[in-house]
């Protein structure tokens, strides 16, 4: 089995896993703006306790954004900066859809719906079946995303994320039909790390360092229309 180190700060939470020799090793906290300031002693932690070194991995993986631009570019900074280092390539995923990996692992729904708060009155939102993109990654005003119409008729779908506080201005699918809600759950790395694995196996990785770079949706903090799609 592939050994990952994975790091995702997209949003409050500062996520970091380590798998290594079958073994899952995580360190996830709540540090709002402090991302940078734990990003590295939670590596050195998790490597130590595990008792290997970068050299040792076969690649490092990043959630990419969108979400938090502090959090965002801790992760993407200490990646590129281990990646330098150590030679290792680099999986970057969607944060988005590490939340919908984080929600469908816990709460066992195969479709999720997943919305962060992108803060200015807007949300970062998507829909995913499983792994498969039901509604590519986009920023908008919480009124205007619509579940898959699809969902509406089969039922048993979960809506996750910080974005659910903007729930008086969420249509009624989302609010009232939604089979759970997870409004405090946030993407974990050990997702990200479990995402990973097939991305590497297929050859998906990033050799360069230099290409490792953030997805934030919207073009620092004036862009307020809905963002060019990207997978």
């Amino acid at each position: 089995m592939s050994s990952i180190l994975a790091i995702e700060a997209a949003t409050t939470d500062c996520s970091v896993a380590l798998l290594h020799r079958g073994e899952l090793l995580e360190r996830s906290h709540n540090v709002p703006r402090e991302h940078a300031r734990y990003l590295l002693p939670y590596i050195d932690e998790l490597l130590a306790e595990a008792g290997c070194v970068l050299a040792d991995l076969d690649a490092l993986a990043v959630g990419r954004g969108p979400g938090s631009f502090t959090g965002v570019r801790a992760a993407i900074a200490t990646v590129q900066g281990l990646a330098f280092g150590s030679g290792l390539p680099v999986v970057m995923a969607s944060t988005l859809a590490v939340l919908a990996a984080t929600a469908q692992r816990i709460h066992g729904c195969a479709r999720n719906l997943v919305l962060l708060d992108a803060r200015m009155d807007e949300i970062y939102c998507a829909a995913y079946q499983g792994q498969d993109i039901v509604l590519p990654e986009q920023l908008l005003r919480p009124e205007l995303l619509e579940v898959p119409a699809a969902w509406l008729d089969t039922g048993n779908w979960h809506a996750a994320g910080s974005g659910l506080a903007y729930t008086g201005r969420l249509q009624d699918e989302i609010t009232r039909h939604a089979t759970k809600q997870s409004g405090q759950l946030a993407p974990l790395a050990a997702d990200l790390a479990r995402l990973a694995i097939p991305a590497l196996a297929a050859g998906q990785a990033i050799t360069d360092p230099g290409l490792v770079q953030p997805v934030y949706l919207r073009d620092q903090v004036v862009h307020t229309a809905p963002s060019k799609t990207i997978i």
